[in-house]
């Protein structure tokens, strides 16, 4: 045989073990706890079940060689005997008749006659005796009961034969007869000293077996005991020490417990949950303390995420007019109040117009931002220069609510009136164009929102230049390209 395939044997059965292995563990790990505590409690089940079933099985048999013992062996040790007494008592009977000459005497001898016929047969339905000594027992006991009435006297009250010769002959197959019930009694004793033997071999051999049996299966529910309790307890370590990583604000590089059942699932819970406070923790950093709106950062992924997806967008940029004129007049408390409202108002306008996952943000200052879809854009701007107008007069003293305007001193200390508060909002859309980033997105917005600041009051442009149509004639002045648009406003 080639070396290398007695080498490739080994590494094969390795390879089978490993697998088998492998499958057993994936499937413990794949247990409930509850299943796994009961796998535990099913093997000492199975350990008393096995030396309750060994056990019975052994008593039984000791219950059979008992019997067997108590129905056969000792009834014919007892028949031998009183086998020797019957054909001794015949012999007695027989020499009583023929002095007393009582019919009564020779009617016993017939009856023991017969008790030594049935003691034959409980010998023969024993099966302790070979089949050929009882038939010469049988055919001994004939000659010997010929014997004896042979030498009965007749009707004169003579003997029917000599009876020194009978006598003699007598005595020789009595004691044949005696020789060979003792050789049905030696059979017994021996077969009892057999059944004796082995029920002491299996009393020994069960009280071993068993011994052995509990200690194997003690050791082997200890260790599986050990190993559940090691999975469970080792889990458990694994999640009170992923809870001190949170608790540290750590949230990548969990502990993992490979297990599929509570434990496990609940491992996954705490994975995802880190995730999440991760991506919670990333967007408060930029979240806007006042309005509680993401800012920059969360705004451009947002941007990127959906222009990444291929999905169409509508980019608002809003941007409160003549707001640093009113912190001038009104201060910033005031100020901040009125950019409040504004989110405030923006967070009702989306979720009655727009989409579940339509987005808000707060740049900074004054500048908000929208990302929605195409279909309900303009709503949404409608909506919300609605209510901003809305409200506005409540920022204002009545006095310079009636006159439009407020009244401010520059740093020159020249005095400038500027118009009340209203909003810009510019929107742009990928729906007609293609716009390839979310710098694109803000350079557009940015550019329109310039042109709704120029109209007077609340306005929003819409981008509606398509791919085709790169340029815009406004009074036969071709605009530079970042003033390339089609704007409408409301």
């Amino acid at each position: 045989m080639n070396p290398t395939e007695t080498d490739k044997k080994p590494s094969r059965l390795n390879n089978c073990v490993t697998a088998w292995f492998g499958i057993v563990f994936s499937r413990f790990l794949g247990i409930s706890i509850a299943g796994k505590l009961l796998l535990s409690y099913f093997s000492l089940l199975l350990l008393l079940i096995a030396i309750a079933t060994y056990a019975f099985i052994n008593l039984n048999k000791l219950n059979q060689l008992n019997s067997s013992i108590l129905s056969l062996n000792v009834p014919v040790i007892k028949a031998t005997e009183t086998l020797i007494e019957l054909i001794l008592s015949q012999e007695q009977y027989a020499r009583r008749n023929i002095i007393l000459k009582d019919p009564d005497v020779l009617t016993i001898f017939w009856e023991k006659d017969k008790e030594v016929h049935h003691l034959v047969n409980k010998i023969i339905d024993s099966n302790l005796g070979q089949r050929q000594d009882i038939d010469r027992f049988n055919v001994l006991h004939q000659e010997y009961n010929t014997l004896l009435t042979s030498a009965l006297p007749d009707a004169a009250g003579q003997p029917l034969q000599k009876t020194d010769a009978v006598i003699k002959k007598i005595k020789d197959v009595q004691q044949k007869l005696i020789t060979l019930t003792k050789i049905f009694s030696v059979k017994a004793r021996r077969d009892l000293e057999r059944k004796t033997d082995t029920s002491s071999k299996i009393g020994l051999r069960a009280i071993k077996s068993s011994a052995v049996l509990f200690i194997l299966g003690f050791c082997l529910s200890v260790l599986l005991t050990m190993i559940i309790a090691h999975n469970i307890v080792g889990a458990i370590k694994k999640l009170n020490r992923a809870t001190e990583m949170l608790s540290l604000g750590k949230y990548d590089d969990l502990p993992r417990i490979p297990n599929r059942d509570e434990l496990g699932e609940l491992s996954m819970a705490f994975y995802r949950m880190s995730q999440r406070l991760k991506e919670l923790e990333k967007q408060n950093l930029h979240t806007s303390p006042l309005t509680g709106l993401l800012g920059g950062v969360a705004i451009e992924q947002e941007l990127l995420n959906r222009i990444t997806a291929g999905k169409q967008i509508a980019f608002h940029m809003i941007d409160i007019d003549n707001f640093k004129s009113y912190n001038d007049r009104y201060g910033y408390a005031k100020g901040n109040r009125i950019i409040k409202k504004t989110a405030q108002i923006l967070k009702l306008t989306v979720s009655e117009c727009g989409q579940k996952n339509d987005f808000i943000g707060h740049i900074g200052g004054d500048d908000f931002v929208i990302i929605t879809g195409p279909k309900h854009y303009e709503k949404i701007a409608k909506t919300i220069i609605a209510r901003f107008d809305e409200v506005m007069p409540e920022f204002y003293s009545a006095r310079d609510h009636a006159k439009g305007y407020i009244r401010t001193t520059n740093r020159q200390g020249t005095v400038v009136d500027h118009p009340l508060a209203s909003l810009s909002i510019a929107i742009v859309t990928n729906k007609q164009r293609t716009v390839d980033s979310y710098i694109e997105f803000g350079e557009i917005a940015a550019e329109l929102k310039e042109y709704a600041k120029s109209l007077k009051g609340s306005n929003y442009v819409v981008d509606r230049r398509t791919d085709d149509r790169p340029k815009l004639v406004i009074d036969n002045v071709i605009k530079p390209k970042r003033m390339r648009k089609k704007v409408s406003s409301a």
